[in-house]
């Protein structure tokens, strides 16, 4: 590999880093909202303040609909439709979605916006996965006392993890229904993904 493979390499993991992470975070602030998350929550602060620039003038034009923030799933979306394009501009031939390596260069806007959504959904998998997996990792590490991370990593699992809780018992006093989740989150990636970015 030249030198240009070498800059364009570190050039996508720039961009991909980026922006991944802020969509990242306004996710986390949608699904705050969703499970009604304990706004005092330090991590809660910290997102909001992170969000709040975006958010804030789009949410005046683009209201909430109940407990959804539609703004700051268009903003998500946004971004990772910036992020292909991006690349696109740049001239870096392909990306990875889910998982999946496909190339880009000769991808129309209507594909490549399709492909923004479906990004949006394997970092949606991607971010529950890892709520999940830190959750019960702390949770094992440091039981008690409160932690503001666990706290709100409770809120924002809740809709996944506490469904499955119903139905498996514990195990010699080991809640085992996070390890079901995060298996039940890698298959469902591996099942809907391919088929998604197949319709690009």
């Amino acid at each position: 590999m030249g030198q240009a493979g070498y800059g364009f390499d570190a050039l996508q993991f720039l961009i991909s880093t980026l922006i991944t992470l802020y969509a990242l975070v306004i996710l986390l602030r949608f699904m705050m909202q969703a499970t009604r998350a304990d706004y005092f929550n330090p991590v809660a602060q910290f997102v909001v303040k992170a969000t709040a620039p975006v958010l804030g003038p789009l949410r005046r034009v683009i209201p909430p609909i109940g407990r959804y923030d539609i703004a700051a799933l268009l903003v998500a979306l946004a971004l990772m439709l910036l992020k292909l394009a991006l690349y696109r501009l740049l001239g870096i031939p392909d990306t990875v979605i889910g998982g999946y390596r496909l190339g880009i260069e000769h991808v129309w806007f209507g594909s490549l916006a399709w492909l923004a959504i479906v990004d949006l959904i394997a970092l949606v998998i991607n971010i529950y996965f890892f709520a999940v997996l830190i959750r019960a990792i702390l949770t094992w590490v440091a039981p008690q006392g409160p932690n503001p991370v666990v706290e709100i990593l409770e809120r924002v699992t809740a809709p996944v993890v506490n469904p499955v809780r119903r139905f498996v018992p514990l195990i010699g006093g080991i809640d085992i229904s996070p390890l079901i989740v995060m298996i039940g989150l890698q298959v469902l990636r591996m099942l809907l993904i391919p088929p998604l970015l197949s319709l690009a």
